[in-house]
């Protein structure tokens, strides 16, 4: 267990078995509005399993609102799209949110509502085990949440299906959110950051970006001036955008390090298929991280002067080239290799972004560098590992 964790899981423990009271929804108060205003510090908030219409909840700063086995699928908060499903303004780190999906909640543009799930505001709660889906920020930022001078940390926590302008996701300004063990997946933003939006710092450990789709920057993710975001052991599979289809950085220098891309796409030339640099500011750092198989796009795209540094990285099969444009001078220095990864897939349907054995980005072939990418050796060797350039297409179909 991380020490994250381990203090997370403490905190949890003081929370709710600690000197508080608990209070019983429905048992004691019949809606969690009602529960977490008889709440007072320290206490907890304990709801049974089940399915509440409400929208506009507002957290109350040192309580702990929890479903009965603090699992996201016991308690299901359904906004209907009557509004927002929570507020959180000014509430501290004692503050906790577990086990809960919250979904249908609706940002209106015209009265400019930011974060249709949640809405943090000067606030940094922990939430753990928590599922924000199909909640819609019409034309807003924050989807799923929304922080504003805010630092939450986010334990196990699914963004599904929603939408916004900006950040579907989630969408961060002025903080420095932490993320573990988290997913963003089928999340579409009508502008940039389909699954996250971070403008300043921020922290992100072995989060997963699939699928998410942003018209304009960042399929998965978006890093606009001054972000420096730091990712770390991310995954980004089947990201599509314009302009870097798993991650664009606007004049902006995040760090990457032992992450995967695979199979990711953006519809503009020179776009970037995984990883896109805009601007003269903006110089991102990468370093043990896979680039792989993008379905349209190089690798790595640099526009507006934009420029990328890469140390032990594997860029290989992407479909607009790999080492080529702003990088090209970096291939065979610094551990740089465009080596077939060789992923699991089947073979390993838990890790499918695990490496075969005999992948050269395996830490026991890569004495140099050590492990590249996010994932470790967990299946056992494939003959071959094709040494010709492959379509995503294809190697999926090999697996199939």
């Amino acid at each position: 267990m991380s020490r994250l964790l381990l203090i997370l899981t403490l905190l949890v423990v003081l929370t709710t078995e600690g000197m508080g009271a608990v209070i019983h929804v429905p048992g004691d108060q019949p809606t969690i509005q009602a529960g977490i205003d008889a709440a007072a510090v320290g206490d907890t908030v304990l709801v049974a399993c089940g399915t509440y219409y409400e929208h506009d909840i507002i957290m109350k700063s040192g309580i702990c609102l929890r479903s009965a086995s603090g699992l996201a699928d016991c308690v299901v908060i359904d906004a209907a799209q009557q509004g927002r499903v929570m507020l959180c303004d000014g509430v501290g780190a004692t503050t906790t949110i577990q086990g809960i999906t919250l979904r249908n909640g609706v940002g209106w543009s015209a009265r400019l509502e930011n974060g249709a799930g949640i809405h943090c505001r000067d606030s940094s709660p922990v939430i753990t085990d928590v599922v924000l889906t199909e909640n819609s920020a019409l034309g807003r930022k924050g989807g799923g949440l929304y922080c504003l001078r805010s630092s939450p940390v986010l334990v196990r926590v699914a963004f599904r299906a929603n939408v916004a302008e900006k950040g579907a996701g989630m969408y961060c300004d002025y903080g420095a959110p932490t993320l573990e063990s988290c997913g963003f997946s089928l999340n579409s933003a009508d502008g940039s950051g389909g699954g996250i939006y971070v403008r300043h710092g921020g922290f992100l450990t072995q989060v997963m970006f699939r699928q998410n789709d942003a018209a304009f920057m960042g399929g998965g993710a978006h890093c606009p001036y001054p972000s420096s975001a730091q990712f770390v052991g991310c995954t980004f599979i089947e990201n599509t955008a314009s302009y870097g289809g798993g991650l664009a950085c606007n004049d902006s220098s995040p760090s990457v390090t032992g992450c995967t891309f695979a199979g990711n796409a953006a519809r503009g030339a020179g776009g970037g298929g995984a990883v896109l640099s805009y601007g003269y500011q903006s110089s991102p750092a990468l370093a043990n991280t896979i680039i792989a198989f993008s379905a349209a796009g190089e690798g790595v795209g640099c526009l507006s002067n934009g420029s990328a540094t890469l140390t032990c990285s594997d860029v290989y099969g992407n479909e607009g080239g790999d080492w080529v444009g702003c990088i090209a001078d970096q291939y065979g220095i610094n551990g740089n290799i465009s080596e077939h990864p060789c992923f699991c897939f089947d073979a390993n349907p838990d890790q499918p972004y695990a490496l075969c054995v005999n992948s050269p980005c395996a830490a026991e072939n890569s004495p140099e560098c050590g492990q590249i990418g996010a994932w470790p050796a967990a299946c056992d060797d494939y003959e071959p590992c094709p040494a010709e350039d492959t379509s995503w297409g294809s190697v999926k179909a090999m697996f199939r």
